[in-house]
């Protein structure tokens, strides 16, 4: 079996929108691996409130100051994705005990169908671990502070959004 190089990492996700959380993710990956890519993907399980062309503009901007992380977008299976690109390492976040089952099934569901990558949990920073675009969504819908969530240029996004009627 050839040898897997595990130097580049994968943190996929919807960012819908991204959050201080997701930032704070990939700050802590981008010291740990020499290249991250940040996926933002869609699911056929999800509504969203930002194309996916917006959500990938978002990460590109909050993460411009990390030199060693890109930002790409993707319609498909991971997978697919990881394959294409010869990445052997997705990157996943848990914020409580209660992502874990979901995140166990979905890389070893991941791992069927990629038996040659892996995936690496990492625990939600200090602060950080109550964070997602759900929480973000409810906190934006009753017109409460955004601040500390996620970036001032995101809240603003939010607010013209709903300003348009949510």
């Amino acid at each position: 079996m050839k040898e897997q190089d595990f130097s580049h990492g994968l943190y996929p996700g919807s960012f819908d929108p991204i959050t201080c959380g997701h930032i704070d993710m990939v700050n802590r990956l981008s010291r740990m691996f020499k290249r991250i890519t940040v996926l933002v993907a869609s699911s056929i399980h999800k509504e969203y409130w930002f194309s996916l062309k917006e959500r990938e503009d978002m990460a590109k901007r909050a993460l411009k100051h990390l030199s060693n992380v890109t930002v790409d977008k993707y319609e498909g299976l991971t997978t697919d994705y990881l394959k294409k690109n010869k990445i052997f390492a997705v990157l996943r976040g848990i914020r409580s005990v209660t992502d874990f089952p979901y995140e166990r099934d979905l890389a070893v569901n991941n791992k069927k169908i990629f038996p040659e990558m892996e995936t690496l949990f990492l625990f939600s920073g200090m602060g950080t671990e109550m964070v997602s675009s759900k929480w973000i969504k409810e906190i934006a819908f009753h017109k409460g502070d955004l601040k500390d969530l996620v970036p001032d240029f995101v809240e603003k996004k939010i607010k013209e959004r709903m300003a348009k009627g949510g």
